[in-house]
């Protein structure tokens, strides 16, 4: 008896050590917004915590009694969202003091660019499931950051330049919303196919309610990207099908859709989805673990795919696309953990767990998951045909991520047919295929003859001509009467910053011209409705009484500023030439300038969150503007950063050549 005391202490002792060496997983996962992922995501989670818990391959993790425990907290793929929440989680607030060691996720770029820069500096490992921002790969900014995703637009842009070039596309549309994520996905893609010198042809196309669809049936291609969330793909979708663009000769893909589709009560459902092209992760869901893993997730979870696809004869398999990445993520965590242990160095150094996080290869359940120096998996991707209401996949990428590995699966194209859509009419754009057939312009004048040895002249003549036409639009010219000046009830305000310095200013005082010279004066703010949209006008005070020349080389350069499309720069309406109502039309920003938050805003500044989230807003303006016909900004100062009321910062009043 007194040896069993002792004995039974020791017992208890070590037991009560063990359950003492808790880690804290804290789960980044938009549960609601317009990306949001579901419940098979947490089903996911707590079968991955289950598993490492009882996994006894984590031999050092077993034997020095650690045990991983989860907390969920929705970032909603929202920037000021997400920073909070992963304060939240780091500080305990709202989790009964539990602070975590480590953080699964986010999945959306904009909250990993500025979380993950707070992770590093705290010392916190991150393991995203789905952020694929190049710039996350830099260690110096984010020494603490692994992806169980590629770099996408190294790696998925080269994935689609494939499936164009195996198809013969040689002319693409991006059809996007305004977005931001999309908005960035847009301005990579172009930035890439750029850098890459193709001859591929794109052509953008704003989805919004004041474009006409005539403008997508008399488009310059048959072959659409849509870069949107899966509520826009469905609208757009059946939109293009009262258009008459799914009998055969178009082609539709999207990327992801998969996971935002199948959050939608039938979302895969209708004839109008028939034939449409998805491009995924591939997450080898022909393997037996795979599909393990999917019916694992079913039978834990009250999930039932039945409500979002209507036929019952489907794998659904892409239940588990995110949902596996996730789960992978939280493995390869546990490994770096049980790694750190066996080198008898601290399990919540999160500089030395990210250090066992490179170069490793693990086996998950979405496959063998190598994750290279830069923090990032070396991916393959999928490419799907949705058919019957059902996920099809129909091609792969080798190993790299790049190369067109048909899967002998029959393509059912929109329409119903198996026929592969040219993705352009028979005789060509400009008839160059069909012998003596002569190129017309719009104007009804022949141009030439294009035979088989003159392809390339004809078509760079038609690409010149397109170019030119779009240059030497009129469409930017605006009338003071289709102008509405906002009711005063509403916010009614003509402004003079410089006079008015009480006031809460919209705009902060700037300089506009339409020329890179000084021949035009200070600048008013005003409120307008113009075509139902909400405008903020700039007042021109011209110093001569000629008013506004409009030129061909003016139009040219408008047009160049009315083309830019980005998150993160103000959009350009056009420009009032009414004899005394000379006015630039931008979008209205409720917040105003950063100047303005400098001013009346400072307790926002304080925050370190809203800074980092302030120059990242900045930076991906300039890249795009860096990379479009415009090429530079001109006058960047906080006046010419206005912030949405979403505290996005949008780049304005770029210097317009001519």
């Amino acid at each position: 008896m007194s040896l069993l005391l002792p004995t039974v202490l020791f017992v208890l002792l070590v037991h009560f050590t063990r359950t003492q060496k808790e880690l804290q997983i804290g789960l980044l996962v938009p549960l609601s917004g317009q990306k949001s992922m579901g419940e098979e995501v947490v089903t996911a989670a707590h079968l991955g915590i289950r598993n490492i818990n009882n996994d006894s391959s984590l031999s050092s993790v077993r034997s020095q009694g650690y045990h991983f425990n989860l907390m969920v907290s929705d970032t909603g793929c929202n920037t000021g969202q997400g920073l909070q929440r992963v304060v939240e989680l780091v500080t305990g607030v709202n989790h009964s003091g539990h602070k975590v060691d480590a953080l699964i996720g986010p999945s959306c770029d904009n909250v990993c660019e500025t979380a993950g820069l707070l992770a590093g500096r705290w010392g916190i490992p991150m393991v995203s499931y789905g952020c694929e921002e190049s710039k996350l790969s830099d260690q110096t900014l984010y020494p603490t950051f692994a992806r169980l995703v590629a770099v996408v637009f190294d790696k998925m842009t080269g994935f689609l330049e494939d499936v164009l070039h195996h198809y013969g596309w040689e002319r693409v549309m991006l059809v996007t919303t305004s977005a931001q994520v999309w908005l960035e996905t847009e301005a990579d893609l172009l930035v890439f196919y750029a850098h890459q010198g193709d001859s591929t042809s794109f052509e953008i196309f704003n989805n919004n309610n004041n474009m006409s669809w005539s403008a997508l049936q008399e488009s310059f291609t048959q072959m659409f990207v849509l870069l949107m969330f899966g509520i826009d793909v469905l609208k757009f979708m059946k939109a293009a099908n009262d258009a008459k663009l799914l009998e055969g000769k178009h082609v539709f893909v999207t990327i992801d859709f998969a996971n935002m589709g199948k959050r939608i009560k039938h979302g895969f459902d209708g004839p109008h989805l028939t034939g449409l092209l998805d491009i995924t992760m591939d997450v080898t869901p022909e393997s037996a673990t795979f599909r393990q893993f999917v019916d694992d997730i079913q039978d834990n979870s009250t999930l039932s795919t039945s409500r979002y696809a209507g036929n019952d004869s489907c794998s659904h398999y892409e239940f588990g696309i995110h949902a596996g990445l996730m789960y992978d993520a939280m493995m390869l965590y546990a490994r770096a953990v049980d790694s750190c242990l066996k080198a008898g160095q601290n399990a919540t150094n999160g500089y030395q767990i990210a250090k066992h996080m490179y170069n490793v290869t693990i086996q998950g359940v979405t496959g063998v998951v190598s994750v290279m120096a830069d923090g990032s998996r070396q991916s393959q991707f999928m490419l799907h045909n949705l058919r019957d209401g059902c996920y099809m996949p129909v091609a792969r990428s080798a190993d790299d991520g790049r190369a067109f590995i048909y899967l002998n699966n029959t393509v059912i194209w929109p329409g119903g047919s198996e026929v592969t859509p040219l993705g352009r009419p028979p005789c060509g754009w400009d008839g160059k295929l069909c012998d003596n057939k002569l190129v017309y312009t719009d104007h009804g004048i022949k141009a030439s003859t294009c035979y088989t040895d003159t392809n390339a002249e004809c078509r760079n003549f038609t690409l010149r001509h397109e170019e030119n036409k779009r240059d030497s639009s009129r469409a930017w010219i605006i009338h003071a009467e289709d102008l509405r000046l906002k009711d005063k009830g509403l916010g009614k305000s003509r402004v003079s910053i410089r006079n008015s310095p009480s006031s809460r200013t919209v705009y902060s005082d700037s300089r506009v011209s339409l020329t890179t010279d000084s021949s035009y004066g200070q600048v008013f703010a005003e409120q307008y409705i113009y075509h139902n949209e909400e405008v903020a006008g700039k007042r021109i005070l011209l110093n001569s009484k000629t008013g506004i020349v409009v030129t061909k080389q003016l139009s040219k350069h408008v047009n160049h500023v009315i083309q830019l499309s980005n998150a993160n720069i103000c959009k350009f309406y056009g420009v009032c030439v009414d004899a005394g109502q000379e006015m630039t039309i931008w979008e209205y920003c409720r917040k105003g300038s950063v100047q303005d938050v400098i001013h009346n805003d400072k307790k926002y500044l304080e925050d370190m969150p809203f800074k980092i989230s302030f120059m990242n807003d900045i930076t991906k303006g300039l890249r795009y503007l860096h990379h479009s016909k415009l090429g530079h900004h001109g006058r960047l100062k906080a006046a010419n950063v206005l912030v949405d009321n979403r505290w996005t910062c949008k780049l304005t009043h770029m210097i317009i050549p001519g």
